[in-house]
Order: C-alpha cells, then sequence, then structure tokens
C-alpha cells in the first residue's frame, strides 16, 4: 500500500500514519498467510485428497475381457509409486489421468479375485485415495449389484487405513476386487440368481471420480462383491 504526505503535515500526524501503514502491512501479510494454507488444503477436499479417473482409451465399454492383463506383464509396477499421508503437494487426480486395467488373481474356496491397477498416464504426478467404485451391470446397463467396501477380504488380506498415495506419471496404486461364485440364496448359479451371468459389465471407478471403466463380467460373479483400499504398486496387497 502506498501513502502519500503533505508537506507541512505535522510530526504527530506523521508518526500516526507510519503506525496505520504498519498495521495495514501487517494484515496484509496474515491475509496471504491465510490463502496459502487455503491453497495447500484444497487437495483434501472430495474426500481427503484424492480423485482420479480412468484414460479416454480405457472408459471405452468394449473393455471387456481383453482389458484382462497377465499378472507377470504388470509385476514390475509394484512398489513404483509413493505414498504420503497428505501435504504432498501433488493436485488430485483428474478424470482423464487415471488408467484403469484389470488382472485375473485366482481364486480359492469359491472365492474369486480381480487385482485392478490404476496408472497415472498424465505428465505430472497426482495423488489419490480411498476405496475405488465397482458395480456390476445388466446388459441393458443398469447396475444390479455394487461391491461393498471392505478393509479385509478372503483373496484380499488385511489393508491399512486408506492413505493418500502420490502417482508419479507412469506409476501405479491397486487393490483387489473379489467375489463368490455360489449366489447368497444357495441357488444354482444361473440366470439371474448371479449377476455377473447377466450378460453385462463391472464397471471400476477410481476414487472420488465419476468416470468408470466397463469390464465384462465374469459369469461366476455371484454373491459377497468387495472392493478394498487402494495401496502403493501394482500388486493388489501390502
Amino acid at each position: 500500500m502506498m501513502k502519500r504526505s503533505k508537506t507541512g503535515v505535522g510530526a504527530a500526524s506523521l508518526l500516526g500514519a507510519v503506525v496505520a501503514a504498519g498495521v495495514l502491512s501487517g494484515c496484509t501479510s496474515s491475509g496471504q498467510n491465510a490463502a496459502g494454507a487455503a491453497s495447500g488444503g484444497s487437495s483434501a477436499s472430495t474426500s481427503a485428497t484424492s480423485a482420479v479417473g480412468t484414460s479416454a482409451a480405457g472408459s471405452s465399454s468394449a473393455a471387456g475381457a481383453g482389458a484382462v492383463t497377465s499378472a507377470t506383464g504388470n509385476a514390475g509396477a509394484s512398489g513404483n509409486s509413493t505414498s504420503e499421508a497428505g501435504g504432498s503437494g501433488a493436485a488430485a487426480c483428474t478424470g482423464a489421468e487415471i488408467k484403469v486395467t484389470t488382472i485375473a488373481d485366482g481364486a480359492g474356496a469359491g472365492h474369486v479375485a480381480w487385482i485392478v491397477v490404476f496408472t497415472n498416464v498424465a505428465s505430472a504426478s497426482c495423488s489419490i485415495k480411498g476405496y475405488p467404485g465397482a458395480a456390476v451391470t445388466d446388459a441393458p446397463g443398469q447396475v444390479v449389484l455394487n461391491a461393498t467396501r471392505a478393509q479385509a477380504g478372503y483373496m484380499g488380506g488385511q489393508y491399512p487405513s486408506p492413505a493418500t498415495i502420490v502417482l508419479a506419471p507412469g506409476k501405479t496404486a491397486s487393490t483387489v476386487l473379489e467375489w463368490v461364485d455360489s449366489p447368497a440364496n444357495g441357488q444354482t448359479p444361473v440366470g439371474a440368481n448371479c449377476p455377473g451371468m447377466d450378460g453385462g459389465k463391472v464397471l471400476i471407478t477410481p476414487p472420488n471420480t465419476t468416470r468408470s471403466t466397463a469390464f465384462a463380467a465374469p459369469g461366476d460373479l455371484c454373491s459377497q462383491f468387495e472392493v478394498h483400499p487402494l495401496v502403493v504398486g501394482g500388486s493388489g496387497r501390502m
């Protein structure tokens, strides 16, 4: 702020002007600090810091079974991301910055799993945190089953509480999506008894975004459909 002084102003008036200028200068500094804090905290909006999406190529509903890649092809991605508990300065990933892929992860005692991998395809780091969305649709595209959020699972094991993961370009976060291959009501798994047998899709949505990637629903996706928190790397587990 600039001050103008007129010649002939008394010493007392000049002293008062200097004091007032000091007070105003202190207010300006305080206001800037508050704005900086608000800016730094803005990445914590939309559910604690993270937002991500799928790449345009990955968002096609024609992704289908061909989008399920081999575990060997993604093994090198594990451990490449950096995990930080907030304050990283990396903006939340946008819907166009994350590519979603899946890996068939085997089965055991009637439980089946996919590893779901989220890769930063942008040119700058961004942050992601929490549980992905996962839903099954029927052939016309109506959602018939949503995955339950769970911090532990039969196939996924135990997960830590969700933490902010900072993804450098090309790096990954992942989790396990799992289900049981028999209907909850014990009926023979045919037709509408298993949502996966209805010719629909599995829609996977990165945390805090609304852009989903579609994969052909496996016929054995019947019940106990669960999704777990994201962890660093491409293995789906700690």
